[in-house]
């Protein structure tokens, strides 16, 4: 539920100027499984695809921003 959320508030704020490959990344997101996008969007685990990554952080940073520092501690980013 939170994950839908996430995604349906980035996509009714930013898919108006959204690049039309960001769209097909965004469809992209869509197929997965809750989990899988659990570990990207919420765990911050990386997206094999660049594009798709890119709009994931993008994601992060306009809709959870709560998630990033702890991610990034994790991965040994720094605050």
């Amino acid at each position: 539920k939170e994950l839908d959320v996430l995604l349906e508030r980035w996509l009714g704020r930013h898919a108006g100027a959204a690049e039309p490959h960001e769209i097909q990344c965004f469809e992209a997101l869509l197929d997965l499984q809750d989990p899988q996008l659990a570990r990207y969007l919420l765990a911050g685990d990386p997206h094999p695809d660049p594009a798709i990554a890119a709009l994931i952080e993008r994601i992060r940073r306009a809709e959870a921003p709560w998630v990033i520092a702890p991610a990034r501690l994790r991965h040994g980013a720094g605050p």
